[in-house]
């Protein structure tokens, strides 16, 4: 299942909202590795791979369904030739 950006933008403001609920002194570890999740999801590296993925994702679905008609028009043309 492709990530889509308003997935991505969802599970940012949920991981933010779980940090500010920490503990600062107990918690300092998890708030660490949470942050270091936020600062992943803020990068414009991960922003355009989602872009990117979207892209390539629609752009396979197109090309398997012309294939598919390609290839059925392919079938349908062959009955046709030997029925004839």
């Amino acid at each position: 299942m492709p990530v889509r950006k308003k997935d991505a933008q969802r599970a940012l403001s949920l991981l933010e909202e779980y940090r500010t609920k920490l503990n600062h002194t107990e918690d300092w570890q998890l708030r660490l590795s949470i942050q270091r999740v936020i600062d992943i999801f803020q990068s414009n590296l991960f922003q355009a791979l989602i872009g990117k993925c979207t892209y390539v994702i629609f752009t396979l679905i197109h090309l398997a369904f012309e294939l598919l008609g390609n290839l059925l028009l392919t079938l349908c043309l062959s009955r046709l030739m030997l029925k004839a």
